[in-house]
């Protein structure tokens, strides 16, 4: 997922997805740019989530191994849930 990443931030430092679109036919340059920083934003947030998303499972690999060998479950995963103020 950390590969995936990074080649999201590639495709849009590189600007590959702008073939996609049909450009020429187009007369109006707002369009134009507004298409291309829509293009650009995207994927660098879908870069973002994806390395976001990285980061929780290499650590959550990680913390397996630190532990006694067990793993906690939804259970003590949300207990937050019970424990807030307003109730569970």
């Amino acid at each position: 997922m950390a590969g995936k990443s990074v080649y999201q931030f590639v495709k849009a430092y590189k600007g590959t997805f702008i073939s996609k679109f049909n450009l020429k036919a187009m007369s109006e340059t707002t369009k134009i740019k507004f298409i291309k920083n829509m293009g650009y934003a995207g994927l660098s947030a879908r870069g973002i989530l994806v390395g976001i998303i990285a980061y929780f499972f290499i650590t959550a690999g990680l913390s397996v191994g630190n532990t006694s060998g067990e793993m906690k479950g939804t259970e003590s995963a949300f207990s937050f849930l019970q424990q807030n103020s307003s109730g569970p």
